[in-house]
């Protein structure tokens, strides 16, 4: 039996720590508006009762937290928990986050995650038939495919991705997010003449 009263809050935190896989603390007290030292308190009690799971990743870097098993069935969450984490899509799985909540918070909409979108479409892992973006801002009744490049892919996958969205046609607009002018310029020259896709430079706190 738990030795610690889980309260809706934690609920909360645990569902939202799990539509994404993983989360910094940075993401966590951001997202609640919570003080650091509180953040890591309400975590520390949640890893205590095998709710929730610390884990390193990089030297120097900060931890990340992750759902456990047992976590994902007090919370009666409908998403898995997180098995491994991607070691090469990391840290743009972490700009993805964070940039979502200044989206929501800028936009007043709310943010569907990848992984929420993979569990939709009935996806597991990755289906090179079907292209998922980053994730989905849905805004005034308005979907938004969010996509964030950190390095600069090749033409010939760019294009697909951009032909991908001029079919879909329950978005209503893409927003690329770019990790350098470099990437940004890149996808300018293909996207001429396209209204409902543009480009923004990530800033830097993203």
């Amino acid at each position: 039996m738990s030795g610690i009263q889980i309260t809706e809050r934690d609920i909360e935190l645990l569902k939202g720590i799990n539509r994404w896989g993983f989360v910094d603390i940075d993401y966590i007290s951001r997202w609640f508006q919570w003080q650091p030292k509180l953040a890591y308190r309400r975590c520390r009690k949640l890893i205590q009762e095998n709710y929730l799971q610390h884990e390193w990743i990089f030297y120097g870097e900060p931890g990340v937290y992750r759902v456990t098993q047992q976590g994902v069935l007090m919370s009666h969450d409908h998403l898995p928990p997180l098995r491994k984490i991607n070691v090469a899509t990391y840290h743009h799985h972490l700009k993805v986050a964070k940039l979502a909540l200044r989206l929501v918070e800028q936009h007043k909409g709310e943010f569907i995650t990848e992984r929420d979108l993979r569990h939709q479409l009935g996806i597991n892992g990755l289906d090179d038939k079907q292209h998922i973006s980053d994730g989905i801002l849905v805004k005034n009744d308005q979907r938004i495919a969010i996509e964030v490049e950190l390095t600069v892919k090749s033409e010939s996958r760019l294009k697909k991705i951009l032909q991908h969205y001029r079919k879909e046609f329950s978005i209503q607009g893409v927003w690329y997010f770019c990790g350098t002018q470099e990437v940004k310029n890149k996808l300018d020259s293909l996207i001429h003449n396209t209204d409902f896709i543009k480009t923004h430079l990530l800033q830097k706190e993203n």
